[in-house]
């Protein structure tokens, strides 16, 4: 637990305390808890993202083809055509 807390190794022989205290102990694992704590955090909030950015990349097609209930005719408007590109597509078909 102390070295994925600290990122430090600790050993036997490293002559250091091989004891600590029970309020340190405390501490120690109040810290842990919060470092927990922020990496499920943390990784939840990018489970959540992942989400809304594949909700956003999906959309939904029927395969029902839906009747037209418009009342007023669609009107629809072509701002250019290029007739010499509209030919070659009519000789490729």
């Amino acid at each position: 637990m102390y070295e994925t807390t600290f990122q430090n190794n600790i050993s036997p022989n490293d002559g250091l305390p091989q004891k600590i205290c029970s309020d340190c102990f405390t501490k120690f694992c109040s810290i842990d808890a919060f470092r927990v704590a922020c990496q499920e955090a943390k990784l939840k909030r990018a489970e959540e993202h992942q989400e809304l950015e594949t909700s956003k990349a999906t959309t939904t097609v029927s395969a029902k083809t839906q009747p037209n209930t418009a009342s007023d005719p669609i009107e629809i408007f072509v701002d250019a055509v290029d007739i010499d590109e509209a030919e070659e597509e009519e000789e490729q078909q």
